[in-house]
């Protein structure tokens, strides 16, 4: 049976339609103009292999921390039908497709990600040869991440209880070959577009972070040394201490397809100092201590005065990961102080899960007080956490408010609105949504206006993305979403 007349099991779009956000998307820079793309933390801490596995090992596992990675090999269909066993993923192709894929769907919301015409152009513009050998180990790559299994553990604990979670999913759940007929290509030339599963798009809703582009290219000949450019980005942003790290657990991370310690040693070092000049807040001592590598944040580094050590007298918190998550809460910055200086994280990442799945499923009034409260130990559901109804009950909402919605006069925000209502849920959407009002709506721009500051703050960091996706499928022509304050009195 041809291909085009093989049963359509699952009703497709026209991928190039499905994908037509990707394309003049936005890309990012940091101050200097440089390019950035969004990263996630979990391979960050957790890296790829740095080359291909033997044939017969189908499975790569590696654990940071209280975090921890899985990659299980697969095997991919063709668009002929034919059956390959793949590898897992690994070397540096992998690692920037990896890159591609996580900023691709993070950017715009979509899982469809098109890694094809797509795929190229953006090597392409960042000066990636994608001909011959390199375009084989391209296509080899995305083979083998489309078909290869993830598991992504997490493990906390607090001084009542301990928790362990895995999420086990495949990135893809779709794989798609498309070839227009009316150009003239070869049989071969099929754009794969892949549709990335929800358990891979729901990780994304957190922990990611904004990496420069250039490094990644630049450092491709060595893997290790791409994976040091990202474990510095993310790690050094949120140092406040100096901090030191046994070799032998680098190894452990870092160096699992290097027997001998003392190779991986010497490697390790020169795979830092191709990174450093990347990552220029992080200070790396290798000499002072034989078995440890000391880290330490140039911002936040320790002087000497007068023959003694001080702290630098400005205070200079983090403003990325956890604590900068705990700023949006609201907390004041006299008690992030605290919580900085007694480096409390894998608590405090508890607690703050609890109290941001609190806020997914109901208002709270106090985020910084929740959390308090949760830090504390005490989970039960605090007074300042109210579940409204129109009866003021304790019940969750669980039914859209079709009457409220009827009040909106733009039918293009109403389109929008249903959208986000569908993709999020009534939760989500009453906590967070339906309190927006649309203030303008003008050429390319839609500026919407949030009932509170910390709302406001929490859509800009979280769903602003979704909101331009859903306005871009209604109008083409938006390419830019804010959020303002509310009005002043």
């Amino acid at each position: 049976m041809a291909f085009d007349e093989t049963p359509t099991l699952v009703p497709l779009p026209d991928p190039y339609l499905a994908c037509e956000h990707e394309q003049g998307e936005a890309v990012f820079a940091d101050e200097h103009g440089e390019r950035t793309i969004w990263a996630h933390a979990v391979f960050c801490q957790c890296t790829l292999p740095i080359r291909a596995l033997p044939d017969d090992k189908r499975f790569y596992n590696v654990q940071h921390g209280n975090v921890s990675l899985m990659l299980q090999a697969g095997h991919y269909r063709d668009h002929q039908g034919l059956i390959h066993e793949q590898f897992v993923p690994s070397g540096p192709k992998a690692r920037i497709l990896f890159a591609y894929i996580i900023d691709r769907a993070r950017s715009s919301g979509y899982p469809v990600i098109d890694m094809g015409k797509n795929l190229y152009q953006f090597m392409r513009q960042n000066n990636v040869p994608v001909g011959s050998k390199n375009r084989d180990e391209l296509v080899n790559q995305v083979r083998n991440i489309t078909a290869s299994d993830i598991s992504v553990g997490m493990w906390a604990e607090t001084a009542k209880s301990e928790v362990s979670q895995t999420r086990q999913f495949k990135v893809a759940s779709t794989i798609s070959f498309w070839r227009d007929k009316q150009v003239e290509r070869s049989e071969k030339e099929w754009d794969p577009i892949i549709n990335l599963s929800d358990d891979f798009m729901t990780i994304l809703d957190n922990h990611t972070f904004e990496i420069r582009v250039r490094p990644l290219i630049e450092l491709q000949s060595s893997p290790r040394a791409m994976d040091m450019y990202m474990w510095l980005t993310y790690r050094v942003h949120k140092l406040k201490h100096t901090v030191k790290i046994s070799y032998q657990d680098l190894h452990s991370i870092f160096g699992l397809q290097t027997r001998d310690i003392r190779d991986f040693k010497k490697s390790f070092r020169q795979s830092i100092e191709k990174a450093l000049p990347y990552v220029p807040i992080a200070d790396v001592d290798f000499t002072s201590e034989k078995n440890h590598l000391i880290i330490r944040n140039q911002k936040h580094r320790i002087h000497a005065v007068g023959g003694k050590t001080t702290e630098p007298a400005t205070s200079n918190l983090p403003v990325e990961g956890v604590f900068g998550d705990l700023r949006e809460l609201g907390l004041s910055v006299k008690s992030i102080e605290k919580l900085v200086q007694e480096t409390r994280e894998i608590e405090i990442q508890q607690a703050l899960t609890l109290t941001k799945q609190r806020m997914d499923t109901a208002n709270v009034n106090n985020p910084a007080g929740f959390f308090l409260k949760a830090l504390k130990g005490q989970w039960e559901l605090p007074k300042s956490v109210q579940q409204t109804k129109d009866d003021h009950s304790a019940e969750a909402v669980t039914e859209f408010d079709e009457e409220f919605e009827k009040t909106i006069e733009c039918k293009e925000w109403k389109i929008v609105r249903d959208k986000m209502h569908k993709r999020f849920g009534v939760q989500k959407f009453h906590s967070w949504f339906k309190g927006l009002e649309l203030i303008k709506y003008e050429s390319d721009t839609v500026v919407l206006r949030a009932p509170t500051p910390f709302i406001r703050d929490w859509i800009k960091r979280h769903y602003v993305n979704d909101f331009k996706a859903a306005w871009k499928s209604v109008d083409n022509s938006i390419t830019s979403v804010d959020v303002v304050s509310p009005k002043k009195n």
